[in-house]
């Protein structure tokens, strides 16, 4: 479960997109239009091996997620996602496809878990 909402907080990863290359956390970010509005996006570790690749939508000056998404470990694909105008539709990792329901759920247990370690530290002070 916790590989799972790593992966699901990786995907939701969103990089700001100001121009054709950007450079973050020792990987660079390759946008490139391939329509109107319609941008790829190839991620590439420091090395030069595939990490991440996606597409964005520019939509009212802002770029949303939209399309499929993978991550790579460099050969094989990890894990794939599909978003819809930013929101993530579903999510398949390990041989496990998770739907946008599932993903929400996983988010509100997560939610609920930090607030009852709060409550418990509050509680021992």
């Amino acid at each position: 479960m916790k590989k799972l909402i790593l992966l699901v907080g990786f995907v939701l990863f969103v990089h700001n997109v100001q121009s054709q290359d950007l450079t973050s956390n020792n990987h660079t970010t390759n946008l490139i239009e391939i329509q109107d509005n319609l941008y790829k996006v190839v991620v590439k570790s420091e090395e030069g091996s595939l990490h991440q690749t996606g597409f964005y939508k520019r939509v009212d000056k802002k770029f949303v997620k939209d399309g499929i998404w993978k991550i790579y470990d460099g050969k094989n694909v990890l894990t794939v996602g599909e978003y819809d105008n930013d929101k993530l539709s579903w999510i398949k990792s390990n041989g496990v496809t998770y739907t946008d329901t599932e993903i929400e759920i996983m988010k509100l247990k997560r939610k609920v878990l930090k607030l009852q370690e709060r409550l418990i530290v509050a509680k021992n002070d």
